[in-house]
């Protein structure tokens, strides 16, 4: 099984990111979706993939990644480009011209998980600065067995690592 801890739109908060991945020591994998506003060379970037987002100026961050995992292509984009405050349309349609099961993105601050047109649709909301119904940051563990088996996306509260949702997602 992998663990991939997924996170967003940390604005400057080195701390709040360290604190994130000493829990989660055990991950296999760490994602940052774009706005940490720190350069890429930052110490507390160093475990994670990171895309640029709209408030991220250092040109060596890549607009979008693309990854492989169990069998799993997922993408990484901050979500600004594709739309993602009217909807996931755009996102999806660009997660499948480009063949990404899963999308995993940032820049509403508001957590969510849905699956769309075969594209598992992740934002793991903002670790610092929530909006919506959610008044505390967060960040979300996706986890991966085997292909035929059910995804399993956590969100968790940034504060105290509780866990504030679970979903369950069947690709196949």
């Amino acid at each position: 099984m992998k663990k991939i801890l997924i996170l967003s739109d940390s604005h400057h908060e080195r701390e709040v990111l360290m604190r994130i991945v000493e829990k989660n020591f055990d991950c296999d994998a760490y994602i940052h979706c774009g706005d940490s506003q720190l350069k890429s060379t930052d110490k507390s970037l160093q475990p994670f993939y990171v895309v640029a987002g709209n408030t991220d100026f250092d040109q060596q961050l890549p607009p979008d990644l693309m990854l492989d995992f169990e069998a799993y292509p997922l993408w990484v984009t901050h979500g600004h480009r594709y739309g993602v405050n009217w909807g996931s349309e755009q996102l999806v349609r660009e997660a499948k011209r480009i063949g990404a099961k899963i999308a995993c993105f940032g820049h509403t601050h508001i957590p969510y998980c849905q699956k769309i047109d075969e594209v598992l649709c992740i934002n793991p909301g903002s670790v610092t600065s929530p909006r919506g119904e959610w008044t505390f940051g967060t960040y979300a563990i996706l986890s991966i067995s085997r292909p035929q088996e059910p995804l399993v996306i956590r969100f968790y509260r940034c504060i105290d690592h509780e866990l504030v949702d679970e979903q369950i997602v069947h690709m196949a």
